[in-house]
């Protein structure tokens, strides 16, 4: 039998090779994944607590920051320097009339509201005529009008046939006292812009075509007939020469002396 001595050298050269030998990976042992406590269901609303203190004063907080950089916002966008106008810039009459449909509203505008001296801008021929004719039934308590129908009367158009010189349109107008304006215009093309060349109230029957008168065919002339045209009428010579037959000449009687 072994003594006490053999025993603990056993044991102590076990545990000097069990430290000095390399472990193995499988041979470690598995840490345990630590399971977390399950937290007790509320039972009151009390104890639930949600949302809490803090998240509902930061949403407060994101609330009235909005409300202040909306109105800091808005103050900056409308505010004017005394020295900056507000009055808008003047759009010229190329730019108001620089299509056909654009010129025709913009002309039944300014016929319907009285805007007699600007819709002869935008007329010529037969529509200026009509301009004028209105123009000179309109007194002084229609002119006082002009302003509240600037502001109601309402125009819009409609291209009915165009082309690149010419364009009939028919425009309508709203807000009008004695109800809703429709008229035809027709329009042509005059360097940048469109104007009116006829107007008529809107009654059906469209403008008339032009009548077209056909070109005569012009015939050449032939060489035979120039050349006939050209000839001198004169006879032609004895012998077959063209020169023209001189006529004979008759000698004078003597005189005695």
């Amino acid at each position: 039998m072994a003594s006490d001595s053999e025993r603990e050298s056993g044991t102590e050269d076990q545990q000097k090779a069990a430290r000095t030998s390399p472990s193995k990976a499988g041979d470690r042992p598995k840490k345990k994944k630590l399971k977390r406590a399950k937290l007790p269901i509320p039972a009151t609303e009390d104890a639930l607590d949600s949302p809490t203190k803090q998240t509902v004063g930061m949403l407060g907080i994101l609330g009235l920051m909005t409300i202040v950089m909306w109105a800091l916002a808005r103050g900056a966008c409308n505010y004017h320097p005394p020295k900056e106008t507000r009055v808008p810039r003047k759009v010229t009459l190329e730019e108001l009339a620089h299509d056909p449909k654009d010129a025709a509203v913009e002309l039944q505008q300014r016929l319907v509201t009285h805007d007699y001296a600007g819709a002869l801008e935008l007329a010529t021929g037969a529509a200026a005529a009509k301009v004028q004719q209105e123009k000179a039934a309109c007194d002084a308590a229609c002119l006082s009008t002009r302003k509240a129908l600037s502001l109601s009367v309402l125009t819009s158009a409609a291209i009915l046939e165009a082309s690149p010189i010419g364009a009939t349109a028919r425009v309508t107008s709203v807000g009008l006292p004695g109800g809703p304006k429709t008229n035809l215009i027709h329009l042509t093309r005059a360097e940048s812009l469109w104007k009116a060349t006829e107007l008529k109230v809107d009654d059906g029957v469209p403008f008339q075509e032009p009548v077209q008168i056909p070109l005569m065919p012009t015939t050449p002339v032939s060489s035979a007939s120039a050349s006939t045209s050209a000839a001198p009428h004169s006879s032609a010579a004895p012998g077959g020469s063209g020169a023209p037959h001189a006529p004979h000449a008759t000698p004078a009687p003597a005189t005695s002396r």
